[in-house]
């Protein structure tokens, strides 16, 4: 009797899910890369050049510093492996070793140097994320959709069910262009996705950490 009572079980869960399907198959669903869409919106690529040019003389500093930071590395690397170990790194900061305070330094200026190029890349995505929603919105109205997923969330999606250029295009009309230059006082007012290409300025490690190069 159990394996029977088993058997009408899933036989009832299967029915259900024939029953749905109507609904869900009615439902007018697509996907799109939102980080893709913002990196490769016009608004963007120009910022990211303005940025590149503007602060031209901190990317040179941060540039000079980073190599600095490789050759001081290497000087921990005592196995020669490319990278630098735990170990390696506790008997360096055990022997009082030099190259830790310099490296302390040196992350310290870079940091210094990138602050700039951070704040005016934060300013400029915050100004197009700001936009996505109404961007999503056009889209979704035009194509008559009821649900975007990310594509990580779709098991299977056909070439023609991404709109992630979609909504490029619809931010490239909604914000041409942003501005670099921050206000006075202005802070991040949020989290801005971290848009396609758009790579952390600055490293910001307290102390040095176990890395490879």
């Amino acid at each position: 009797m159990k394996t029977m009572f088993k058997i009408a079980a899933v036989s009832a869960v299967a029915v259900a899910g024939v029953i749905a399907l109507p609904s869900m198959a009615s439902a007018q669903v697509a996907i799109a890369d939102v980080d893709q869409a913002v990196g490769q919106s016009n608004a963007f690529v120009l910022a990211e050049n303005q940025i590149k040019l503007t602060h031209k003389a901190a990317f040179d500093q941060v540039t000079a510093a980073r190599a600095e930071l490789q050759k001081l590395y290497a000087v921990l690397d005592t196995n020669k492996d490319k990278q630098v170990s735990q170990p390696e790194l506790d008997a360096a900061v055990a022997a009082k070793k030099p190259e830790i305070a310099l490296i302390d330094a040196k992350n310290a200026q870079v940091n210094a140097a990138g602050q700039p190029i951070a704040k005016a890349r934060a300013y400029s995505q915050e100004q197009i994320v700001g936009k996505l929603e109404a961007a999503l919105k056009q889209v979704m109205t035009t194509k008559r959709l009821t649900l975007i997923l990310s594509p990580q969330a779709a098991v299977y999606a056909l070439p023609a069910a991404d709109v992630t250029t979609d909504i490029t295009n619809a931010l490239n009309t909604l914000v041409p262009q942003v501005s670099i230059t921050p206000p006075a006082n202005w802070q991040p007012g949020g989290a801005p996705a971290a848009a396609a290409g758009a790579a952390p300025a600055v490293p910001a490690p307290a102390k040095p950490a176990p890395q490879g190069r």
